[in-house]
């Protein structure tokens, strides 16, 4: 199962672009009311985004000899 990776920040981050040339990693910021709904029963920022890999998920950011 793919699993999020959330950066919340009370500043706004500067936009990661995703590469053609280098498809590693990039950020979105969220803007699903939904998602940011259930992050902020817990969390208390102003800013919140998703890190994604290459891979359209977080999978892609793992390490594993797998």
């Amino acid at each position: 199962m793919c699993k999020a990776i959330y950066i919340l920040l009370k500043n706004e981050l500067s936009k990661v672009k995703w590469n053609d040339d280098s498809p590693n990693f990039h950020v979105i910021k969220v803007e699903h009311q939904g998602t940011l709904e259930t992050l902020g029963l817990f969390l208390d920022f102003n800013y919140v985004y998703e890190a994604l890999s290459f891979m359209g998920c977080s999978c892609g950011l793992s390490y594993s000899e797998l």
